[in-house]
């Protein structure tokens, strides 16, 4: 059986990269042109396995990608192993997504902090990289959550952060005169 690894965690990544490498290894000699996914249906005639890291990960946790990553778990020559971070990840897929994956759940937590089980990818702030925002999505992430806040959390939400910027400021302050 062929396998596929798929780094879901990786902000690059995009579900039309992962259809096309499937084409690429399935039937390498025809034109990929229009509906993929409809390509894969056709030409998949033998055992494929897909290794997807993080399928809940910001990418493929989209409403369009987790409908054709479960048309493709459906598919009777595709079998998906994968794992999941979020706590609450089984309440992310719908019943009709969840009937065909045909999920079979098993806990198999390291315990390891994130930093070290992400140390191989620059690209996520817990690995060690610049951005804090790339943890959470990037700035839409941030706009999202701060959207989704009542508006008496949102307004407390202000409240600390009116109080927190002059303490930062205070901070760096003392540390140029240092």
């Amino acid at each position: 059986m062929s396998v596929l690894v798929i780094n879901g965690f990786l902000p690059s990544l995009s579900l039309d990269a992962i259809l096309v490498q499937i084409l690429n290894h399935v039937a390498p000699d025809i034109a990929i042109q229009g509906d993929k996914l409809r390509l894969v249906q056709l030409h998949l005639s033998e055992p494929l396995a897909l290794l997807i890291h993080s399928l809940d990960s910001p990418t493929l946790r989209l409403y369009k990608n987790q409908q054709i990553l479960s048309t493709l778990a459906a598919i009777k020559w595709i079998k998906i192993v994968a794992s999941v971070d979020h706590v609450n990840a089984p309440l992310l897929f719908d019943s009709l997504k969840s009937h065909r994956y045909n999920f079979i759940w098993h806990n198999a937590t390291t315990y390891r902090p994130y930093h070290i089980e992400l140390i191989s990818d620059p690209s996520t702030f817990l690995s060690g990289g610049s951005s804090a925002t790339a943890s959470v999505g990037g700035l839409q992430g941030i706009k999202n959550v701060l959207n989704n806040l009542t508006s008496n959390s949102g307004a407390l939400y202000l409240l600390l952060l009116q109080n927190q910027l002059p303490l930062q400021s205070e901070g760096n302050e003392s540390a140029t005169q240092v």
